[in-house]
């Protein structure tokens, strides 16, 4: 395979990738401001399919003391890491390269 080959492979399988995320978006109305992750001792980073712990909170919108009352706690979800990115960090994974299944 030639490097201009394996770069149109990339290419390709990262749109592939980004219009799976997109649907699973509108589908499961995700609200990147509602998941918070929970720290624990597993590195940030660690490649295609990594699942990690996180906490859905209620609406932003609400004072935290409203939204505890009206919701209840957070609820604990999984979130997968569904893309491939050089983010060494975990807010900077919340915010662009998680989706919650």
């Amino acid at each position: 395979m030639s490097a201009v080959e394996a770069i149109g492979q990339k290419s390709a399988s990262a749109q592939a990738v980004d219009e799976e995320y997109r649907k699973i978006e509108k589908t499961f109305f995700v609200d990147r401001r509602r998941v918070v992750l929970v720290d624990h001792d597993q590195g940030a980073e660690g490649g295609f399919g990594i699942v990690r712990r996180a906490e859905l909170h209620q609406s932003p919108y609400l004072p935290a003391w409203l939204g505890s009352r009206r919701y209840g706690p957070p609820q604990s979800v999984a979130v997968k890491q569904i893309k491939i990115s050089t983010v060494s960090n975990l807010p900077r994974v919340k915010r662009g390269d998680v989706g919650v299944v």
